[in-house]
């Protein structure tokens, strides 16, 4: 994974129900046209995928 310059591994995972619902709001504040994919997506539900660094 990269973040900026910065390189490090990471594990990744899908977000809960209860993550991804908080996660979602805020990718859509900051991206509006994510809604427009989930509705897009009909019933399937587009996952949200949380990486979280392995080394700090």
């Amino acid at each position: 994974m990269r973040v900026g310059t910065k390189r490090m591994n990471a594990l990744a995972r899908s977000a809960d129900a209860h993550e991804r619902q908080h996660l979602w709001e805020k990718m859509a504040k900051l991206y509006p046209p994510y809604d427009d994919y989930q509705q897009a997506a009909g019933v399937r539900e587009i996952p949200v995928v949380i990486l979280e660094p392995l080394n700090r």
